[in-house]
């Protein structure tokens, strides 16, 4: 499945419904956007990138090392063949 990265929805304060939980691993401030490296809980060796609204991010921000959420609208994943 492929989501894009801005379409992606990050939360530290609790799972919605079907989000995956994750542990951040880096910040980048872009400007108006911040890209945040996330590695799914159990799985070390992958990486997803999640794009955040710089007034989002600044709302609720996370760190290195802190535990989160990611989740994304079912009409967001695109299936790859």
């Amino acid at each position: 499945v492929a989501v894009r990265s801005d379409r992606l929805k990050l939360r530290g304060d609790g799972a919605a419904g079907g989000a995956r939980p994750v542990v951040v691993r880096a910040v980048e401030y872009q400007g108006t956007v911040v890209q945040v490296s996330v590695t799914p809980a159990g799985a070390a060796d992958t990486q997803w990138t999640v794009t955040v609204p710089d007034h989002e991010f600044d709302a609720a921000p996370l760190a290195a090392g802190d535990p989160a959420f990611v989740s994304w609208a079912p009409s967001e994943a695109h299936a790859l063949l």
